[in-house]
């Protein structure tokens, strides 16, 4: 058992900021009214602009044109990054059997949980926990909406600015086995050395946020999106003959199926 650290990278902590002009985005007050009762029309209304729109016009509501169509955002590193944590489990066997000198055969399972694990998270995802925690979340800080009074020709109250950048908020669960083989033995005009190494990968979830269900990356090209492919099978082998001054190998590796997400 350990208890294991991962500090962010540089550019996870100082990237730049770049603008950008995200689309598709949706607002849960989107559409709100003073006696709408739906489950976070309650929230919308206490956002200032909301609640001057919805008593200047009945209701809080986007225009396509000035609205959804200048929303801005910015893509840049995170300096208050903290380093991810793990707790692994490992438990390994070795083989070295008398009856077959030369054979060395190890397994070993392991199971791994990262917490604080950084991620990057859909500007949807932080405009909807910013609603769905009254404000209170911490990536309520990535989104900026309008005010009651704005030189900006755009609805008080609609989403201006969505940033992204890398914060410390997904859980990452991984289990499997390796397994790695060794044999070797003389013959009488050289020596044979014969390696496999194969690793079963049983479980890879990753959960964004604490708020948002688990994924089965499990079998997908991106893994978490940040740590590689998911394989749930893969496998290298050498073959090695020596004889004096001459050495030759052969290799081969092997990758499962998988999907590209």
């Amino acid at each position: 058992y350990a208890r294991a650290t991962s500090a962010p990278n540089i550019q996870e902590l100082f990237e730049g900021a770049s603008q950008t002009f995200p689309s598709g985005l949706t607002d849960p007050c989107d559409g709100v009214t003073a006696s709408a009762t739906g489950e976070f029309d309650a929230d919308c209304r206490t956002i200032p602009g909301i609640a001057a729109e919805i008593a200047s016009n009945g209701v809080f509501e986007y225009d396509d044109n000035t609205d959804r169509q200048s929303i801005e955002g910015e893509d840049s590193g995170n300096p208050n990054l903290e380093e991810e944590t793990a707790a692994t489990w490992t438990i390994g066997l070795v083989l070295t059997p008398g009856f077959l000198p030369g054979l060395t055969l190890t397994v070993d399972y392991f199971d791994i949980e990262i917490e604080d694990a950084i991620t990057l998270l859909p500007r949807q995802v932080s405009i909807d926990e910013c609603i769905a925690s009254s404000g209170t979340s911490p990536l309520c800080s990535l989104i900026v909406r309008e005010g009651v009074t704005t030189p900006r020709p755009r609805t008080p109250g609609t989403v201006f600015q969505v940033n992204a950048s890398p914060v410390n908020a997904a859980i990452i669960e991984t289990r499997g086995y390796d397994v790695a083989a060794r044999y070797s033995f003389d013959m009488e005009d050289g020596a044979l050395d014969l390696a496999l190494a194969y690793t079963y990968l049983s479980n890879l979830a990753l959960q964004p946020s604490e708020t948002l269900p688990g994924e089965d990356n499990k079998g997908q090209l991106d893994g978490d999106g940040r740590r590689g492919a998911g394989f749930e099978h893969r496998a290298n082998a050498s073959l090695t003959y020596s004889r004096g001054p001459l050495t030759a190998t052969w290799r081969t590796n092997f990758l499962g199926r998988i999907r590209d997400t």
